[in-house]
């Protein structure tokens, strides 16, 4: 599993960075479910801001920002529920999303449900 995570990082990273830095691909839109069983909607709000929303298998919300692209095609992160912006790297695929966490070597591996 160790080694998943780090290959899956890897390739975030080299593919995360090639991403245009124009527009969020239109894929990403919807609900994912994580293998910790936590979900993230991300849409776009009334103000045309791409939104996420990340809540536990319980409701609570664990994080809400915005999603844009910075000057690197790195997805941009900046929280309304905390001060705070980072970038992230992540590659999409028909029904899995994988984005690298914040301030980690880490990643989320989630499942498109919605």
């Amino acid at each position: 599993m160790k080694k998943l995570v780090l290959f899956l990082s890897l390739m975030v990273s080299v593919i995360g960075f090639s991403q245009s830095s124009s527009s969020l691909p239109s894929e990403i839109y919807g609900i994912w479910r994580s293998v910790d069983n936590e979900f993230v909607s991300i849409y776009v709000d009334e103000e045309f801001r791409t939104v996420f929303e990340r809540r536990s298998s319980g409701g609570q919300r664990l994080a809400i920002g915005t999603i844009s692209y910075n000057e690197n095609g790195e997805m941009c992160i900046t929280r309304f529920d905390i001060k705070d912006q980072y970038s992230l790297a992540f590659i999409i695929g028909p029904s899995t999303l994988v984005i690298t966490k914040p301030r980690s070597d880490r990643a989320w591996l989630w499942s498109k449900i919605q």
